[in-house]
């Protein structure tokens, strides 16, 4: 069970919102799941409803479901490339990798393995992680080609 006390900035929040910004590893879709399924509370109350709006000094309490990792045993199968000649790589959503089960690290490894020259940008567009690195990649392409 995770508490939280809503401070003065987060006041005329909605639920999900809040619960989104102190819970970033979860998307809000997910968050609004949780709520739904009467797993929050506001000052004490159950609450079902994810646009309800919070004052300043509430009580949230919302339990956490038991995220179950799975992992899938890679097959050794016989793959025909296409085409390989990434300059580029972008992993994305990095901010949820650990409770989806993936391993950004191991993405970038296994990357590098295929292609030793590949530039890799890990990123979330949520926390904004990466995003410069990605804008500069684009300029950078697009000044090469003019």
């Amino acid at each position: 069970m995770r508490h939280f006390s809503v401070p003065k900035e987060y006041e005329y929040y909605r639920l999900d919102q809040f619960l989104a910004n102190k819970l970033p590893s979860l998307s809000r879709s997910f968050i609004q799941k949780i709520v739904k399924s009467g797993k929050a509370s506001v000052n004490s109350a159950p609450c079902l409803k994810v646009a309800r709006i919070l004052a300043h000094e509430d009580k949230v309490s919302v339990e956490m479901p038991v995220i179950k990792k799975t992992y899938s045993e890679a097959e050794d199968i016989p793959l025909d490339v296409v085409y390989e000649d990434a300059d580029l790589i972008v992993i994305n959503k990095i901010d949820i990798a650990d409770a989806v089960g993936a391993d950004a690290e191991k993405m970038v490894k296994d990357a590098k393995y295929l292609n030793p020259d590949v530039k890799i940008i890990k990123s979330s567009l949520k926390t904004e992680e990466g995003l410069n690195e990605i804008i500069k990649a684009i300029k950078d392409f697009r000044d090469s080609i003019n």
